[in-house]
């Protein structure tokens, strides 16, 4: 039996939905919300990986950034030295 009958017996024009078409409601409600919410969290969780991510790569290129400038200044006086021979 199917949800909907297009053909009835009493009209041939008329269509009359099933009295089952509750388990339709019961079932895709439901189910929607599960697909939403699941892609909510998993969209969630994913931004906060992210961000995590972008967190690590800005302190490790502020950490590299540092390093350049401590290499530059160490070599700043060999330069000086150098240019007074």
């Amino acid at each position: 039996m199917t949800f909907f009958n297009w053909q009835t017996s009493d009209s041939p024009s008329e269509s009359h939905v099933s009295p089952l078409f509750w388990i339709y409601w019961a079932i895709s409600i439901p189910f929607t919300a599960l697909v939403l919410g699941s892609y909510w969290w998993w969209d969630h969780i994913q931004s906060k990986r992210a961000q995590r991510e972008d967190e690590l790569i800005e302190m490790q290129m502020i950490e590299m950034k540092r390093r350049s400038q401590n290499q530059a200044a160490l070599r700043a006086p060999l330069a000086d030295v150098s240019d007074g021979v």
